[in-house]
């Protein structure tokens, strides 16, 4: 009897073990589809401020996450060119991917300002995974819009994601050479004049938050934007 019981639950536990090594093998294999739900709001009011004030369509469209959502005075900035803006703050490439037939396809942009990466680095994804996001990204852009040209902001630096900082490094790192492999890839590098001597932040850039940018860290990037449009923009809104 003890033989029969002892063989019984040998059995049962192979099967368990054989029934969890399956839900791990499905768990690996077979990555959950992520939720853009979150978004929906803020990408519907976009849709419905369209219908009432349409944008300029081959203009340049500034697009991703808080970076891009907070910058209230981009089109002054970039004056005369004309540019849309379609940020949303908490933004990952994934949410820009699943959205991109609604905020960047429609306005057929002729550059679109790409400022998205950190969010994605923040929830623990890899700098190889945000280099495929961002290679997914340029492929579906470029399979609707073979002429539109695409220029990523670097991922910048700041105190709040200092335990960030090398891991953004080597994403930048992977973009840009990624960047540097097409003609119709940019990047624009407002990584290094954010880092100071002793390779940390500076401050001066940087809102109370220690995340995002205040107005004199916008009145940067615009210069430096300003040195990588001309060659593509000024003659489009001429």
């Amino acid at each position: 009897m003890r033989a029969l019981w002892a063989v019984e639950s040998r059995r049962q536990f192979i099967l368990l073990a054989a029934l969890l090594g399956i839900c791990l093998i499905r768990s690996l294999w077979f990555e959950p589809k992520p939720s853009h739900t979150q978004w929906e709001p803020q990408i519907r009011a976009f849709e419905d401020r369209d219908k009432t004030n349409p944008p300029p369509k081959r203009a340049i469209l500034a697009v991703g996450s808080s970076s891009i959502h907070l910058w209230k005075t981009l089109k002054v900035d970039l004056d005369p060119l004309p540019v849309v803006r379609r940020g949303f703050g908490g933004a990952t490439i994934p949410d820009v991917i699943a959205f991109a037939d609604r905020i960047i396809l429609p306005y057929e942009p002729r550059i679109v300002l790409l400022y998205v990466g950190e969010n994605d680095l923040a929830i623990r994804r890899t700098g190889r995974q945000v280099l495929m996001d961002f290679r997914k990204l340029v492929r579906l852009v470029r399979s609707r819009l073979p002429n539109t040209q695409i220029a990523f902001i670097s991922m910048k630096p700041s105190i709040t994601r200092i335990h960030l900082f090398d891991r953004i490094r080597r994403a930048n790192a992977l973009i840009k050479a990624e960047t540097d492999r097409h003609d119709y890839l940019d990047y624009i590098d407002i990584f290094t004049p954010m880092v100071d001597g002793q390779r940390k932040p500076r401050a001066e850039f940087l809102a109370a938050d220690g995340l995002h940018l205040n107005a004199k860290g916008y009145q940067l990037w615009s210069s430096i934007l300003r040195q990588h449009l001309p060659q593509h923009a000024f003659a489009a809104a001429e």
